[in-house]
């Protein structure tokens, strides 16, 4: 594939659903190089209940989530995106009542740290040089 087309996730449908996200999240973690992009149905409120697949990209993968001013609501129980790895920009989303709740921890040690739940990006947020983000959040 030629690294300036870009493929449309979700069999180019737009995704509606917490399960059809979590398919083109998958789909985006195994795809070879190249820009692949996720589209939120125009206005959908996408109700989480459970967590949504961690957006673990491959090198080479950039990928394009799209809101169209879509809502993830986390239900007050559920993170937002997870970001681990890869080049992610997201545009006109919006992510309500995310949480993310950190473990109880065990007799000798203490629980996880519960971070929030919207965004959260693992490790490094910049790539190709200093000041090029690989995390862009615009609206």
């Amino acid at each position: 594939m030629a690294n300036d087309q870009t493929i449309i996730l979700n069999n180019g449908q737009p995704v509606a659903t917490e399960d059809s996200l979590n398919a083109a999240l998958a789909a985006a973690a195994s795809a070879g190089p190249g820009t692949y992009e996720i589209d939120l149905a125009a206005n959908a409120d996408i109700a989480l209940t459970t967590a949504l697949n961690a957006i673990n990209l491959q090198d080479g993968v950039t990928l394009d989530i799209v809101g169209h001013g879509a809502t993830l609501d986390g239900q007050e129980s559920e993170r937002g995106l997870f970001v681990y790895s890869g080049v992610v920009n997201i545009s006109d989303l919006t992510i309500a009542n995310a949480r993310a709740v950190g473990g109880a921890g065990g007799s000798d040690g203490g629980g996880g740290a519960g971070l929030g739940g919207g965004l959260f990006v693992a490790g490094a947020t910049t790539a190709g040089g200093a000041g090029r983000p690989a995390i862009q959040v615009r609206r």
